[in-house]
């Protein structure tokens, strides 16, 4: 215990190797001597939390509990719990759990390996992507792209779980980009990614896309079939036409362009609309009826492939 390194984190990159977060705030300050980590899941974020709970002659009143949450690649320090300082670990052991029902009910179900998918737009529209620049829903877009293809499977992935944690949703849209063409031009945020916002993609480089996720793309057509990719947990990434008559269907404003486009349908509602998550939507996630989603439709019927899980 010297002060150097005293705690480090090491992050798996999902190919038998970690990295290390060597910018971790405060590190010499966890040393085991003085202080208790309490690490889990606390914030419901897919990531890992700490609570750094301090001991022995440490104890002062002043930052004996700290709260950390990860984010952008470090632990940030909150503290968002009052009398923190009475939770020290002279007095106290500290056991995280879940020990009753969330207040939140606007977050679906962990999809991990169950059938779930959400059943609001509510609950959809933190998997919400846009393809291209927005404060909200895409901070480092560009100004405009040809990425609906990708934006759309990287909701689906995000859906179920299968997203790289902690990456900004243009590197999230690049990242899927890359699995559909099966080549990277650059990393970022220790992902691949094909950063070409203009080109198009095609059924062939969807499906292809899902099964470099670990997926089976299910390319099939007809209202039957989509109902029954949905309830089976499978969300689908969907073809159609990009109309002024589509547009207005919409709460918010639907970006520029015509002609073929694909979108995400990520679930169903408890009276049969679909959860339609267009990346064009400058509003997030919506929930659309037949007739509704029948417009975005070439032939009256939806086209679709969709993602079931092995």
């Amino acid at each position: 215990m010297d002060g150097n390194r005293d705690a480090e984190i090491y992050i798996s990159n999902g190919n038998w190797g970690f990295k290390s977060i060597t910018t971790m705030n405060n590190a010499s300050i966890m040393n085991g001597d003085y202080v208790n980590l309490v690490v889990g899941d606390l914030t419901g974020g897919g990531a890992d939390d700490i609570i750094r709970q301090e001991k022995g002659n440490w104890v002062d009143g002043k930052n004996d509990v700290e709260f950390l949450t990860y984010s952008n690649g470090n632990f940030l320090k909150k503290k968002d719990a009052p009398n923190m300082s009475e939770l020290n670990g002279n007095y106290v052991t500290l056991v995280p759990g879940l020990f009753g029902t969330s207040s939140n009910t606007t977050l679906p179900n962990p999809p991990g390996n169950s059938n779930s998918l959400p059943t609001s737009a509510q609950q959809a529209d933190p998997f919400f992507k846009l393809q291209y620049s927005n404060q909200k829903y895409n901070l480092d877009g560009p100004n405009s792209s040809t990425n609906c293809g990708p934006a759309s499977l990287a909701m689906v992935l995000k859906t179920l779980g299968r997203e790289p944690v902690n990456i900004s949703t243009e590197t999230s849209i690049d990242y899927a980009r890359y699995l559909m063409f099966g080549y990277s031009n650059g990393t970022r945020q220790g992902v691949p990614v094909l950063d070409q916002d203009t080109v198009w993609t095609n059924f062939d480089q969807v499906k292809a896309g899902i099964q470099k996720a670990g997926g089976t793309p299910e390319q099939l057509t007809g209202w039957d079939a989509l109902d029954r990719s949905l309830n089976a947990g499978k969300p689908v990434i969907s073809f159609g036409n990009l109309t002024n008559a589509w547009r207005q269907q919409f709460p918010n404003r639907v970006g520029s362009g015509s002609g073929g486009h694909w979108n995400a349908i990520l679930g169903k509602t408890s009276d049969g609309k679909y959860i339609v998550a267009d990346p064009m939507h400058e509003g997030g996630a919506v929930a659309m009826t037949k007739n509704q989603l029948a417009v975005f439709t070439y032939n009256g019927y939806p086209e679709f492939i969709s993602f079931a899980r092995k």
